[in-house]
């Protein structure tokens, strides 16, 4: 019995041959089955990107820094982001990427990820321009209003202040751009 070590990098085939003292010879010939068959998974950090693959963006500039972290159990080949060559370090197990990409007269485009076995995966993302639109009138961003009104208490009587301040905060934040208002009673 014997144990080494063989580095399968570009190969498909191992060639072993035993030989005795005699000279009898024996020739195996193995070929080589990749196991891993795992394309890569992508996720997209910056800007935000909700589940379905909306990349909300939160300004109108032409160019946008798309941020992303890939998890794979092998190296990775190529990343790229629309049309242009991610930058990341090749020589790193689960690499963070980043690409500039235009999104002047776009309104999706494709992440595709190779590792060193050629499982690919692409993934199509859309742009949300609608918080764009809306840094450009309010510089804050886009405003919610969380209202929680709690009347009902086990151990004191029911109060009636609740109902009043929420109705004077309303009027208090007429003035302001407010883009959603949600009341919860408890």
């Amino acid at each position: 019995m014997f144990e080494t070590n063989v580095n399968v990098n570009g190969i498909d085939k191992i060639l072993l041959i035993a030989q005795d003292d005699y000279n009898n010879e024996k020739v195996l010939n193995y070929s080589i089955t990749r196991t891993e068959v795992i394309p890569p998974l992508v996720r997209i950090v910056a800007p935000y990107t909700s589940e379905s693959g909306q990349v909300s963006l939160d300004s109108s500039v032409p160019n946008v820094a798309i941020q992303g972290k890939i998890e794979d159990a092998s190296k990775i080949k190529s990343i790229t982001v629309g049309n242009i060559t991610a930058s990341y370090d090749p020589n790193v197990l689960n690499p963070s990427f980043t690409a500039i990409i235009n999104v002047a007269n776009i309104n999706k485009f494709m992440v595709t990820v190779e590792d060193v076995y050629g499982n690919r995966q692409e993934i199509e993302y859309t742009l949300n321009r609608e918080g764009a639109g809306i840094a450009a009138t309010n510089p804050m961003g886009k405003t919610w209003v969380l209202f929680i009104e709690n009347s009902s208490y086990e151990t004191f009587g029911a109060l009636d202040g609740p109902i009043k301040d929420i109705n004077t905060i309303r009027r208090a934040l007429a003035n302001y751009q407010i883009n959603n208002i949600i009341h919860k009673r408890i």
